[in-house]
C-alpha cells in the first residue's frame, strides 16, 4: 500500500511540476509512470492473494478494495490531466490553479505518513509563471476540475486508509 501511494505521489509531482512550468525531463516522467503500473500491479495481486485465504485471516476487505479502486482512479485521472499537459507547449499555469494538485500532494503525503512510509514527496515552491494565462480559458478551467477531482480522490483515498489502520 505505501508503495502505491508514493508512486501515485511522485507521478502526480511530474504533473504539477509540469503545470508550474518547471522542465519535466522525460525519462523521470515515464519511470515514474511506469513505477504507478508495477505498484499498482503488486497491490492487486496482493489483494487477489488476501481474497483467497480464508475468511478468518482477512481483514477490512471491503476497505481494502476500496483502497485499490481508488488508487487505480488517481492513476487513471493522473494519467489523463498528463496527457492534456504533455499535448500542448511547455507554460507556467496560475498558481491558483495549481493549489488543487498541491493539495493533493499534501493529502497523499498525509496517507503515506500514516502507513509509516517516511520518504514523503514534498511539493515543490511555486516558481515565477513563464506565460501567465487566464484562469478562465476553457483549458484552464478543466485541469482545475481535473485537478479538484484528484484532490477529492486523494482526500477518500486519506479516509479509507485511516478506516483501514484504525
Amino acid at each position: 500500500m505505501q508503495g502505491i501511494v508514493r508512486a501515485n505521489a511522485n507521478y502526480l509531482q511530474k504533473i504539477v511540476d509540469a503545470l508550474s512550468g518547471y522542465g519535466i525531463n522525460l525519462l523521470e516522467y515515464k519511470l515514474a509512470r511506469k513505477d504507478v503500473y508495477l505498484n499498482s500491479a503488486n497491490l492487486s495481486a496482493t489483494f487477489q492473494r488476501m481474497l483467497s485465504e480464508p475468511k478468518s485471516k482477512q481483514g477490512a476487505e471491503k476497505d481494502i478494495h476500496q483502497f485499490v479502486v481508488l488508487n487505480h482512479i488517481l492513476f487513471s485521472n493522473t494519467a489523463n490531466l498528463s496527457a492534456s499537459v504533455f499535448a500542448k507547449e511547455k507554460i507556467a499555469y496560475r498558481p491558483e490553479l495549481i493549489i488543487p494538485g498541491k493539495k493533493a500532494l499534501n493529502k497523499l503525503n498525509e496517507v503515506r505518513k500514516r502507513l509509516e512510509d517516511q520518504t514523503a514527496i514534498t511539493p515543490e515552491p511555486s516558481k515565477k509563471n513563464l506565460a501567465s494565462e487566464e484562469i478562465g480559458t476553457a483549458d484552464d478551467r478543466l485541469i482545475k476540475e481535473q485537478l479538484d477531482f484528484i484532490y477529492n480522490l486523494a482526500n477518500d483515498l486519506e479516509k479509507t486508509t485511516n478506516a483501514i489502520i484504525g
